[in-house]
């Protein structure tokens, strides 16, 4: 009994230009040269540029963009470092860069979307639900308000479908998928303690069962996203609870592309490129219409400057879908990935 799960990823990612300029000056300081570019037509502001140490947040120095979008670092000692861009709206840009004595290192970026982490709210199949089966184990009673709270869902109607809900699994307190069921919707109001909670119940009544581990693995990315202001102590124990969630499905059913995306979104946010791409790939041969798979991985590539292996996910994913809604964006970067070949 599976439920599917998306993820949605932005169309664009940060594409960063870590090659250094081979003017060298007398100065044995470095600097940084780069701009930001935004997916969208809003007018350009000043926008804050933060310089912080490779090992962790601390703020080496911070400067501001023109009305261009230009911004300039000088007087810095060599090191490693990252230059991170964070605006409302959009996804954090961060960028590693070893700084060089006596060059400019040159660092642009365009900017993402932000698209917040959810579970789709029509992705549950009530065909795969076995009502016959369901009443044999449990009252009728449970069941039909059960199949209630499933449309409630569908239509939108959260609390109606958690007031159902919490009835079922007080009158058939072994009721697996109704914890399942109601974990999801508590997840979409934010309540990620009492969606874990009921996440596990599911899952210790019936371990052989995927979906409430997937389910644990989004809820985990999704608490991340919604605390990526706290910094990487916070989310990475968020993504690390992910990570076991998410093996643990893999361990149930090895062949589930659903896990194997999600298991590139997670490498993805944590920079394990290498990682993000075996698990999109993995997805892909299992299910090439598997969530936004082909766009994540030509995301991961153009993350690593590998433009022909990005251009080659678009043109893929334009000819697998034609009638994509996002298809003029999608065309929109692929003619900036071509300046880059």
């Amino acid at each position: 009994m599976l439920k599917k799960f998306l993820i949605a990823l932005p169309v664009l990612l940060a594409i960063s230009f870590p090659a250094y300029s081979q003017t060298t000056n007398i100065s044995r300081t470095a600097a940084i040269d780069g701009s930001i570019i935004l997916p969208t037509n809003q007018p350009m502001e000043r926008y804050e540029i933060l310089l912080l140490s490779k090992d962790g947040e601390q703020v080496i120095s911070r400067t501001y963009t023109d009305l261009s979008g230009r911004y300039h670092f000088t007087n810095l000692s060599a090191d490693a470092v990252d230059v991170v861009v964070r605006i409302d709206g959009f996804d954090e840009s961060r960028v590693p860069v070893k700084l060089s004595p006596g060059r400019i290192a040159s660092v642009n970026m365009i900017l993402t979307v932000k698209a917040r982490t959810v579970v789709e709210p029509g992705g549950w199949d009530s065909s795969v639900v076995q009502v016959d089966e369901l009443s044999r184990k449990f009252p009728k009673k449970a069941v039909d308000d059960f199949q209630k709270a499933l449309e409630s869902k569908r239509k939108g109607d959260i609390a109606k479908a958690q007031e159902l809900l919490e009835a079922v699994v007080r009158l058939a307190p072994e009721f697996a998928d109704a914890y399942n069921l109601l974990g999801t919707v508590y997840q979409a109001m934010d309540r990620y303690r009492d969606a874990e909670k009921q996440y596990n119940m599911a899952r210790n009544l019936s371990p052989g069962s995927v979906a409430p581990l997937i389910n644990l693995g989004v809820l985990y990315l999704q608490e991340a996203e919604a605390n990526e202001k706290e910094g990487p102590f916070v989310t990475g124990v968020m993504y690390d609870d992910s990570l076991h969630s998410l093996q643990d499905a893999n361990r149930v059913d090895p062949r589930n592309p659903t896990v194997y995306y999600l298991l590139g979104v997670l490498f993805y946010r944590a920079h394990s490129y290498r990682f993000a791409e075996a698990s999109f790939n993995e997805a892909i041969s299992i299910d090439v219409h598997v969530g936004p798979a082909r766009l994540a991985l030509a995301n991961v590539y153009i993350r690593q400057q590998k433009w022909k292996e990005a251009l080659d996910q678009f043109d893929k994913y334009l000819a697998e879908n034609p009638k994509a809604t996002d298809r003029a964006q999608v065309e929109a970067v692929r003619t900036k990935v071509i300046q880059q070949l």
